[in-house]
This record gives structure tokens, sequence and C-alpha cells, in this order.
């Protein structure tokens, strides 16, 4: 009986994530993803990563002082014992690359989230995902945060005009200091449709739960600044991991005090059967999300997003645990599953008939 209720719950979250819906010849497929700790092998100066690098570049004094510093014992351990090698690195990149692809229609743009540097994402993009379409030099600008974890595109379709990182300094207002810890900025990216029409994108990842709902609201003030600079006719898409609950947002109204009133997000449109893309301590919770600005949900853009598209694809054979099906977190890269400890999302934009 536990292995047949086992089997039925596999079945419903297939059913979940892909549903019935079929991507079109000319859609535009949008995938966000946190792909938990995508770093190189070496250490970058002035970045906290040690916990990346090989166990032979960790057996020096200095190290384990660093290491013997961090108060929490699961990072601490990583710190000191995780060994970061370039095997386990291309075994992490073969799994994301197996996430990506999982569909038939592979991802047009992708947002990503806790990338080191542009490095490792070009290792990805030329050498993962090199025959699949995606010729264009990947996305990144190295923002303020602490371990190094940066927002990033990889895209299928040309750039229009430069990329910018938008960065936060915090105001000291209610638990928030004006010292509090700089946070990965929102890279922002206009890329130029099959169409010739431009869709501006942003990537981002809001401070984390750990972090008061201010560090959240104000980061999503820079946010709504930045896009308050474009053009009122743009498409827009800003799409990563929010780092909200659904019950923050109820007590915080971080969402419609900020974005909801110009866009919509995915989860309220579409992916209705889906439980959501984070899983803590058996809660889930859709803290990645997609917003689209209103024009391409009112026939007033050449594109429009189709609800029954939005998704979470969770079809690669790593992204699962067997037990509970919650996403696994790659952690040392020694078990045969553990990719991310997130599930991306996923939508279409799909060329309105003329």
């Amino acid at each position: 009986m536990k292995f047949l209720q086992t089997c039925v719950l596999a079945i419903l979250l297939v059913s979940c994530s892909t549903g019935q819906f079929k991507t079109e010849k000319n859609d535009v497929v949008l995938f966000s993803y946190n792909v938990e700790n995508l770093f190189d092998t070496s250490h970058d100066k002035g970045k906290n990563d040690l916990s990346y690098l090989p166990l032979k570049d960790k057996k020096g004094l200095a190290h384990r002082a660093e290491c013997e510093g961090i108060k929490v014992k699961r990072w601490r351990d990583e710190c000191l014992y995780n060994d970061w090698s370039p095997k386990i690195l291309k075994r992490k990149m073969a799994r994301l690359a197996d996430v990506i692809l999982q569909e038939d229609i592979h991802p047009h743009i992708i947002f990503l989230q806790e990338v080191e540097n542009i490095k490792v994402l070009e290792m990805l993009r030329k050498g993962y995902l090199a025959k699949h379409g995606y010729k264009y030099k990947s996305v990144l600008i190295e923002g303020p945060d602490r371990r190094g974890i940066d927002t990033a595109f990889i895209s299928k379709f040309p750039l229009a005009g430069k990329p910018k990182i938008h960065t936060t300094k915090f105001v000291s207002r209610g638990k928030v200091k004006s010292s509090h810890s700089p946070t990965r900025g929102i890279l922002e990216a206009t890329f130029k449709l099959p169409n010739g029409d431009l869709l501006t994108a942003f990537s981002l990842h809001l401070p984390s739960q750990r972090s008061p709902s201010e560090a959240r609201r104000q980061v999503l003030g820079t946010l709504k600044k930045a896009i308050s600079k474009l053009p009122n006719d743009r498409m827009i898409v800003a799409a990563g991991d929010f780092n909200i609950t659904k019950l923050e947002n109820v007590r915080e109204k971080l969402l419609e005090e900020t974005l909801l009133n110009d866009f919509v997000v995915s989860h309220n449109i579409g992916c209705k059967s889906c439980d959501g893309t984070h899983n803590y301590r058996g809660k889930w919770s859709f803290l990645d999300m997609i917003f689209f600005s209103k024009n391409l949900t009112n026939k007033s853009a050449t594109y429009e997003v189709v609800p029954a598209s939005v998704r979470t694809p969770n079809n690669s054979k790593y992204q699962l645990r067997s037990n509970n099906f919650a996403p696994a977190r790659f952690g040392s890269g020694s078990s045969v599953e553990g990719v991310s400890d997130h599930l991306p999302i996923a939508a279409n934009l799909r060329l309105r008939a003329q």
C-alpha cells in the first residue's frame, strides 16, 4: 500500500508540472531557476567562497581559521570538508543541464540565481548547453553580495543594448539598518525577440528569510524604480527567487505595495495544481516567481503570456528526493539525486495572431 501511495504521488507531481500544455513553434519559453551555489573551483579575492574549493586547497591553517569562525555547523563543515573538485563541478553542471533541457522545446531565456561568476556560467553554456542554440554570450554583472553569488541570463536571443545591474542601498527603517549586508543586484537586460520587438527582463534574488521583510521591500522598491524608467509600452518580465513566503506576503503585502498594480504573477494566473518551487520542513512556497507586465495579458502587446503554460518542470531524474518528492539539494554531490533546493518555474509567451 505504501509503495502504491508513493507511485500515485509521483504521477500527480509529474501531471502537475506538465499537464496537457504543448509549446508551439513561435512561443518564447521563459525559465527561471535558482541553481543553488554554482561556484567554480578557485577562490575569488574578496568573496566568501571558501566552501567551494577542492579539498586539497583547504589544508592551510588560514583556511581552517576562516572556517572555524562560521557559527552555523552545516556551513562550517562545508567550509572545512566539502571537496568542490573539478569532477564534482562537472557533475553539478551536467545535472543542471539535464533540468534545463528536460522539455522538448528548450527555454529561450533562462533567468538564473546563485551563480558565482561569468567564468563558471560560460562553462555551463559552452560545455553542457553548446548544442542547443545558446550561441550568445551569457549575461552576468558582478554584484556586491559577500558570498559572490549573482543573478544571470542565458539566452537564445541577442541583446538589444547594454545590460545593467541595479543595487539596493539599504536605509534604516523598521528592523533594517543602513549597515545591512549588501545583497544580490537586480540584473536588467533587453532582448530582441524573433519578430523584432524588445523584451526587457530582470533576474533577481531577494534577501533570504534570515533577513527582515523590510529588506525585501526595499529591494522590490529598487526593481520598481528601474521599471519606471522603461517605455510605457515595453514588454517586461521580472523573474527569480523572491524569497517571499505566502504567509509573509499576507502579513506584509510586499507584492501588493510594489508590483501587483502593474504586473501579474505566474502562480496567480496558472500553475493551479502546483505545490510551489521550494519546500521547507514539509511546507511548499512559491519563492520563485515570474512577473509579467500587464500588456502581456491585456492584448496591447505583440506577445501574450499563456496562463496554461505556467509550470514547475520537475521531470529530471536528479530533481526530487525519492522519499518525499521535495527538491533535492546537490550538497557535496555524492548522492545519486540532487541538483538544487529549488524547482524552476517556467512560462510561455505566445505571438498574437496578427
